[in-house]
Order: C-alpha cells, then sequence, then structure tokens
C-alpha cells in the first residue's frame, strides 16, 4: 500500500472515530445522531453497517496509533 493510500485511510479511520466519539459522547444526553430524523430516513437500512465501519474505524485507529507509538520509541525518532 502507498504511503498516500496509507495517509488517506489513516485520515477517513480518524474521522469516523471521532464521529463515534462524539455520538457517544451525545447518547447519554439523549441525543443519537444516528438516530435524528433527517438521518435515520435517510441511512435506513445502512445504519447498523455504519456503526460497524465507525467500530472498524476505531479499532485501525487504535493499532495505527500504538503501532505509530512503538516504531517511535524503537526507531529512535
Amino acid at each position: 500500500m502507498s504511503s498516500s493510500t496509507k495517509g488517506l485511510l489513516m485520515r477517513v479511520s480518524w474521522m469516523l472515530a471521532a464521529i463515534g466519539a462524539i455520538n457517544w459522547g451525545l447518547v447519554p444526553l439523549g441525543l443519537n445522531l444516528f438516530n435524528l430524523p433527517f438521518l435515520s430516513d435517510n441511512l435506513g437500512k445502512l445504519q447498523v453497517p455504519f456503526y460497524y465501519l465507525i467500530g472498524a474505524a476505531g479499532i485501525y485507529s487504535l493499532v495505527s496509533f500504538f503501532t505509530f507509538i512503538t516504531c517511535r520509541e524503537s526507531c529512535g525518532s
């Protein structure tokens, strides 16, 4: 995978993880972004796969973060 593709994947995964984190922070306040009328009508059956996509982005972000930290410590950067 080229570095530009990895960079794009990283940016998209961080953005999706941030959306998931914001939504998770709003749920205790009684507001779920994915249950808002204008989104739930448009997402329809894509709502559950979107949750999976956000979860996968969070996992990818964590793995890439810890890979970066490990490489940074061992590579001497």
